[in-house]
């Protein structure tokens, strides 16, 4: 009896490819039958990384990685050859400007390569604001402030100087006052009244009277009036000594 033994193989064992935007889609190759097989079939264990037809051509898939396309006659599936297919990312050529917040991307298969550079589409700005009356975020995205920038201050130093005042008061100018400035008090008065009749509170806002200011009493009077025939408030802002006496008037009567 003689055995049956027929020689087929298939040609090429390994397939190595770059993975391509569109898919792998012009990333195909033919495999070649030698000997003679009889009505063999193209199985891929992974068909997103690469596929076989029925003639035998392979189609690169999208997925990076590796897979084994098994190529047999179904009348003997354990007689079965085996291809190796590889898909390997491929490097970009559209290098993005630095965007204004993160992004994944899309997953084109492609990947940087080593000395890649992003150029910086973020631009010096030309107007520097001065200092602000709150905090504001901005709202400029594409604009960066140089190193060595210089805010302008929001207040100049006022040159006219209140003196103090009657009443607080938060003022309305945004100038600033120098550490160094001073306020004008109000002067001491010269006129000193003499003590009057009734309280008053003053006219002048602008005059003090010092610590040790005397003010001028009343004189005492020199004048001592005898008991007089009826009663009268008079009219000197003298004062009586407390040891005053007044005179008594004697009446005389002569009888007819």
């Amino acid at each position: 009896m003689v055995a049956d033994i027929r020689y087929w193989d298939v040609f090429p064992k390994s397939i190595r490819g770059f993975r391509t935007p569109n898919g792998g889609q012009d990333m195909t190759v033919q495999l070649v039958l030698c000997g003679d097989p009889q009505g063999v079939v193209f199985e891929s264990d992974d068909a997103s990384i690469g596929t076989a037809t029925g003639a035998g051509v392979v189609t690169l898939g999208m997925k990076v990685g590796h897979t084994t396309i098994r190529v047999f006659e179904p009348v003997r599936p354990e007689n079965t050859r085996k291809v190796d297919v590889q898909v390997i990312p491929c490097p970009g050529t559209d290098i993005h400007t630095v965007g204004l917040a993160n992004a994944p991307g899309e997953d084109t298969g492609r990947y940087a390569l080593d000395g890649h550079v992003h150029e910086n589409n973020l631009k010096p700005g030309s107007a520097i604001q001065p200092v602000g009356l709150a905090n504001s975020p901005g709202t400029q995205d594409a604009l960066f402030a140089r190193v060595d920038h210089i805010h302008k201050g929001l207040t100049q130093f006022g040159t006219n100087i209140q003196a103090v005042g009657a009443a607080n008061s938060p003022g309305t100018l945004d100038q600033a006052a120098r550490a160094d400035h001073i306020h004008k008090a109000p002067q001491p008065g010269s006129n000193i009244q003499p003590t009057a009749l009734a309280n008053s509170p003053g006219t002048s806002d602008d005059r003090f009277a010092r610590e040790d200011h005397v003010h001028k009493g009343t004189q005492a009077g020199t004048n001592i009036q005898t008991v007089g025939a009826s009663n009268a408030a008079g009219t000197s802002e003298k004062f009586a000594r407390e040891d005053h006496v007044h005179k008594t008037v004697w009446l005389e009567y002569h009888g007819t």
